[in-house]
């Protein structure tokens, strides 16, 4: 399946930057959504409550861009024990740590199948961290 990329719209951008900031939250950072949402926007967060995991950050400060960025996403599997099934023949990607709490993404729901991977990751990666919290 190769299918041509489409643009990354502000709706999108947006939220995938939500679902950062919910991740960020969960991980004991506060981060405000920002003014400006580009591709390339980072997250700056204001305090650190403290928690063991956190993907590499730029030399400034910022939080990695786990939806926007391959980098950022891929420690969240090893790190949260995910498990990820790109399925092409049906379009979609599940993810999670099994069980009831897996996360489907549609690849037609997303600019490209590589954005519908790492929404999956993400969104598996903070249901994961919410479970966590409920124990």
């Amino acid at each position: 399946m190769s299918a041509i990329p489409k643009p990354w719209t502000d709706t999108y951008l947006r939220n995938a930057i939500r679902d950062e900031i919910g991740l960020a939250r969960l991980m004991g950072f506060t981060v405000a959504m920002p003014g400006v949402i580009t591709a390339v926007t980072e997250l700056i967060p204001t305090q650190k409550r403290g928690y063991r995991f956190l993907a590499p950050t730029s030399s400034h400060g910022a939080l990695p861009a786990w939806r926007r960025n391959w980098n950022a996403a891929g420690p969240l599997i090893g790190e949260l024990g995910l498990r990820v099934l790109p399925d092409d023949e049906d379009g979609s990607v599940s993810a999670g740590t099994g069980g009831r709490r897996n996360v489907t993404e549609r690849y037609e729901e997303h600019p490209s199948r590589d954005a519908a991977i790492m929404a999956a990751i993400v969104r598996a990666a903070i249901l994961a961290l919410e479970a966590r919290v409920e124990q």
